[in-house]
């Protein structure tokens, strides 16, 4: 199997269960990935050329035309994120709350691990006391979300640091000494959740649709 493909060992792996075959008898090539970013991180074509190369025995090529790329093919999460956080007048962060529903299409295959990434690393850059997330990946009836550079990322951070910015402008400071004030530090640990603690008092409140 020749793939422009960013997994070959899952891929073969894929192929082995779908096909019953021996893995040390299945091979797959990926010289040329190109632009990958993520957008080439699963089996899409590969298992539809195994089986027509089975059934004839005969090499098979299969390539998307550029409709077939936008129905075929893997897109990136929509999500609709809501954040809620508190900050003292000093510019100490004491909550944030993300509320993100992302739909994954018609298949889960990186549901999970895009909400987990999206939503961890995007509020466990900052030091706060109080955090809190409700995550849903929803099967919905279009094309399958895949993989796509960021992982989850440029949605929630986008979401996050408009919040950030509200935050700044409620309390009348400048947004880079907020991020600068609470970012974590060396020595730090990232913490995007854990047991539930009292909520400390806020000074100022923001919120932001993404």
């Amino acid at each position: 199997m020749r793939s422009s493909t960013q997994t070959p060992f899952l891929t073969r792996r894929a192929l082995c269960d779908l096909f019953d075959l021996d893995p040390a008898g299945v091979r797959v090539y990926c010289e040329r990935v190109g632009g990958g970013f993520g957008g080439k991180q699963e089996m899409l074509v590969e298992d539809i050329v195994a089986l027509a190369t089975l059934r004839t025995g005969r090499p098979v090529k299969l390539e998307f035309t550029r409709e077939e790329q936008f129905t075929g093919a893997t897109y990136r999460h929509p999500m609709r994120i809501h954040v809620k956080a508190g900050v003292r007048r000093d510019g100490t962060l004491t909550a944030i709350a993300l509320r993100v529903v992302s739909n994954t299409g018609a298949y889960g295959n990186h549901g999970a691990g895009v909400m987990y990434h999206g939503c961890g690393e995007s509020i466990g850059v900052y030091r706060c006391a109080n955090k809190k997330v409700d995550g849903y990946a929803v099967y919905t009836n279009v094309v399958p979300s895949g993989a796509f550079r960021g992982y989850g990322l440029s949605q929630a951070n986008f979401a996050v640091e408009s919040a950030m910015d509200e935050l700044a402008r409620g309390i009348g400071m400048d947004p880079i000494a907020l991020r600068r004030r609470n970012v974590v530090g060396p020595g730090d640990p990232m913490i995007s959740t854990g047991p539930p603690k009292k909520t400390s008092s806020m000074a100022a409140t923001g919120s932001t649709n993404a």
